[in-house]
């Protein structure tokens, strides 16, 4: 029984090890990001906030706080943008359409989604 526990006790261990991939150098490095992330983003400098939470992302995949300001930026402040450019483009006001997708773009490029509906917008 004392073999068992010993054997479930290390394989704890192992497992909890093989979890722990960030060294105290990635955690700090991820603790300074952080902080100048979450000042940049309750400063409305979402361009650059949002970029350095992805970094961290990188370093860490599962790092919560910054899946979280993700996923509030793209709630608070692209999907307003989205929505207008929706009814924009149902009402076929076109123009307008592009300009609110644009507007996305501006916050964050990386969405190439936008830059479809875009092109799209335009060859139609």
């Amino acid at each position: 029984m004392k073999a068992l526990i010993s054997l479930l006790i290390c394989l704890m261990l192992f497992a909890a090890a093989a979890e722990a991939k960030l060294t105290t150098d990635d955690l700090a490095r991820i603790d300074r990001i952080r902080t100048k992330a979450i000042d940049l983003f309750t400063s409305g400098e979402y361009e650059k906030a949002i970029p350095l939470f992805e970094e961290i992302l990188v370093i860490d995949p599962d790092d919560n706080i910054s899946n979280r300001y993700i996923k509030i930026f793209n709630i608070q402040v692209i999907e307003p943008y989205c929505q207008k450019a929706a009814k924009a483009y149902f009402s076929k006001n076109y123009p307008q359409a592009i300009a609110e997708w644009e507007n996305i773009l501006k916050l964050y490029p990386k969405d190439q989604r936008i830059s479809t509906l875009i092109d799209e917008t335009i060859t139609y």
